[in-house]
């Protein structure tokens, strides 16, 4: 008798410890799936959003408070399109470190150009471009 108890308690100990696995599992997989959709809730936001349209509004606040005038707005954004392309081009190289150095070199090029033309760049470029 006592040796079948062993054998009861050793069965359920095992079959606990493959119940929680699974469970643990369920739950890791689950925590995953959810990370995916706010990824992709972030990416369906970001596609929505005209980041053209965002440019303009913000650049219409900075002639409204009276940092830059309308031409510079209007320069800015040509600037900006001119950026655009060369980003796309950018993005198409595959070393990482490569990509990177292209990228910080477009961005200091945007400052500069900002600079010299009497722009604070905090005032045009996001905040996360700027502190990079």
């Amino acid at each position: 008798m006592k040796h079948n108890k062993k054998v009861a308690l050793v069965a359920l100990s095992l079959a606990t410890v493959v119940l929680m696995s699974g469970a643990a599992g369920i739950a890791q997989a689950d925590k995953h799936e959810g990370r995916d959709n706010n990824q992709g809730m972030r990416q369906m936001r970001h596609a929505g959003q005209n980041k053209g349209e965002h440019l303009n509004k913000r650049l219409s606040q900075a002639v409204a408070d009276g940092k830059i005038t309308e031409d510079q707005k209007n320069e800015i954004i040509e600037r900006m399109k001119q950026n655009h392309e060369q980003i796309e081009q950018n993005r198409q190289i595959e070393d990482k470190s490569e990509r990177h150095d292209a990228m910080r070199s477009l961005r200091d090029q945007m400052k500069q150009w900002l600079q010299d033309k009497g722009i604070d760049p905090t005032v045009v470029l996001p905040r996360p471009f700027f502190n990079r």
